[in-house]
């Protein structure tokens, strides 16, 4: 089965029953990002997912995206400043960079250029650990060619996600597509960013009051 027919990975950029009475500028999107799975884009073999050999997609990390999301899967989270983000870090081999009041910057050690991640937090507990797997696409691409990338780069990563964490508890249709695991006090949640594909490790009370607020916002209350 190819990544184009994978019902989790690219499903989730199928359009959803949310396209309608959404405007012709969300119809005109929809319609674009649904013509990357019919176009040319083409996805990386087995043998090439561990890189990024394709000259269409994004330098991207798969087996450092696989090992984070195990290693995210199985940690011990108290979501303490003091208690996990150094131990997180040492597991990980990573290094904390720079710190404000509110935001912690890492750096990480996968194998693409935008080797960052951040950190945002209240007083002694934070939320969550976002970080780029892929490296930005060149904006002087069309748009059209930089989302059948996206496309093709995302289903490859939830594949490669699905092999190692199983079925994902949620799955986000849409232009920004969006896996989620479930797994003991941490959300693994794999989306489309507006030029990369992005990892990111969630604490359940953070993800509990997202939920809520986009039921409040959708008027699901």
């Amino acid at each position: 089965m190819s990544d184009l027919e994978n019902p989790v990975g690219a499903e989730a950029f199928r359009l959803g029953p949310e396209r309608k009475e959404r405007g012709p500028e969300a119809d005109r999107v929809d319609q674009q990002t649904e013509e990357a799975f019919t176009g040319d884009a083409e996805l990386p073999s087995a043998g090439q997912r561990g890189s990024s050999q394709n000259q269409l997609l994004p330098p991207a990390d798969y087996d450092g995206a696989v090992r984070i999301a195990l290693l995210a899967a199985g940690f011990d989270w108290t979501w303490y400043i003091d208690k996990d983000l150094q131990r997180f870090c040492d597991a990980a081999g990573w290094s904390i960079t720079g710190a404000t009041k509110c935001r912690d910057d890492l750096r990480t050690d996968l194998g693409i250029q935008s080797q960052s991640a951040t950190v945002g937090f209240v007083k002694r507990m934070f939320d969550d650990i976002r970080l780029p797997v892929t490296d930005q696409l060149d904006k002087s691409l069309p748009w059209e060619r930089r989302q059948k990338a996206l496309v093709a780069t995302f289903a490859a990563f939830g594949d490669r996600l699905i092999e190692a964490l199983g079925p994902p508890t949620r799955c986000e249709p849409g232009a920004t597509g969006t896996l989620l695991w479930d797994r003991y006090r941490v959300w693994i949640r794999l989306e489309v960013g507006l030029g990369d594909i992005r990892l990111h490790l969630v604490s359940w009370e953070y993800q509990a009051t997202a939920d809520a607020e986009a039921k409040h916002d959708a008027g699901d209350w």
